[in-house]
């Protein structure tokens, strides 16, 4: 590698040296070269037939020279200083200290005209609710009860509210779980005899009913079906709306039972499950409990039941209680004392050194020497403190 940088090194000089060489030729033998010859003579030549005035130094063709003037001075004062009597003066203006003469740890208050000392301590703060209202957190609330109007009944899924008094479900919500003309019998839809003497009904009784009870229970063509029987109180428990279970609990019945004529066939469809929440007690329903909706006025939220509640807020009150002989301060949130006594000589004035005091002022003198700034006309170049330009003219073509 390195036999082969100092190949080009070589290269690289030998190139120089010849390109050097060559210039000096073409220099010392300018008048043997045509070309050459031609061009220097050319300018010699055209040099030769002009000429400048005094002053001026030839170039080529054109005459030149540097002219040169005083720069013109101007002097001022800095911005925020006043020329007086040729200085440049601006006076600073601070507010003179009053000062008195106090005890160590006092701090004269001309404003009172006393030596204080300040001392301060942490509040204890007390945090309280308005009359009327209850702490929750960091706000007080009062809450307040009034009743709602009834608004309707609502049910969910696909049941509906029973309004129907003749109804063994009158007052709940309900669906059937069976299609049309058919009822429910051991988990089992069974199409309903047509035409029979007693199709359908809703039994009431005051003690448990067995088969053998009814002997004269009988259908047309068909079969009887029953569905057992359940408690009156089991019913009101679980539906407190049913408004005809209530009736004929009222009426000294404690149990209910479903009866109906199927079809000889037994003709069956399958049998819908309740879903929703819904149960079935005895009859082919579905049944829930209805959703009383109530409507309110005045800002109060209904709370499902008749009654609405409107919740009133309002800031805690904050006390910073102090010690003996301590006062809040609220602009320091502790809590002060202030002593005071009565300072010893005359207060006055005072100003800091290098200020002179004038009433409540104190006034110091600020001196400058005036700035000087130097300006050339148009067309001339500020050097220094002159001003300088170069004049350009045609040569004189020699005669």
């Amino acid at each position: 590698m390195d036999k082969k940088e100092n190949k080009k090194k070589i290269v690289v000089i030998s190139v120089i040296v010849i390109f050097v060489i060559g210039i000096i030729l073409v220099i010392i033998n300018r008048d043997k070269i045509p070309f050459v010859k031609l061009m220097s003579n050319s300018i010699f030549e055209l040099t030769e037939e002009y000429t400048c005035e005094e002053g001026y130094i030839q170039n080529g063709t054109e005459c030149q020279k540097t002219e040169e003037i005083d720069a013109t001075p101007t002097s001022g004062c800095e911005t925020g200083y006043t020329e007086i009597n040729g200085s440049c003066e601006k006076n600073e203006i601070i507010n003179a200290t009053y000062q008195a003469n106090c005890e160590s740890g006092y701090t004269y208050n001309a404003g009172s005209g006393q030596c204080e000392l300040r001392e301060e301590a942490t509040a204890d703060v007390l945090k309280k609710c308005p009359s009327g209202y209850t702490r929750n957190g960091e706000r007080c609330e009062n809450r307040k009860t009034a009743k709602c109007d009834f608004l309707k009944y609502t049910c969910p899924g696909k049941g509906e509210y029973v309004s129907n008094s003749t109804s063994f479900w009158n007052g709940l919500c309900a669906y059937k779980k069976c299609p049309s003309g058919y009822e429910v019998n051991g988990g089992k839809c069974y199409k309903v005899q047509i035409n029979a003497n007693k199709n359908f009904s809703e039994s009431w009784v005051a003690s448990v009913v067995t088969k053998s009870q009814f002997p004269n229970k009988k259908c047309s063509k068909g079969v009887f079906m029953h569905t057992g029987s359940v408690k009156l109180t089991e019913l009101i428990k679980d539906f407190p709306s049913g408004k005809m279970i209530k009736q004929n609990y009222n009426k000294g019945y404690r149990y209910a039972r479903m009866e109906f004529c199927r079809t000889e066939k037994g003709k069956t469809k399958n049998i819908e499950k309740c879903s929703d929440g819904y149960k079935t007690i005895v009859s082919g329903a579905c049944v829930k409990e209805p959703t009383k909706s109530y409507i309110c006025g005045n800002g109060y939220v209904s709370n499902g039941d008749g009654t609405g509640t409107k919740i009133e807020t309002a800031n805690l009150i904050v006390n910073h209680i102090c010690g003996n002989g301590y006062s809040y301060n609220k602009e320091i949130d502790k809590c002060e004392r202030i002593t005071t006594k009565a300072p010893t000589g005359t207060p006055g004035y005072v100003c800091e050194q290098g200020y002179t005091l004038s009433g409540n002022k104190c006034i110091k003198n600020n001196s400058k020497e005036k700035t000087i700034t130097y300006t050339c006309p148009a067309g001339y170049n500020l050097e220094g403190t002159k001003c300088k330009r170069t004049i350009t003219k045609e040569g004189i073509k020699k005669g």
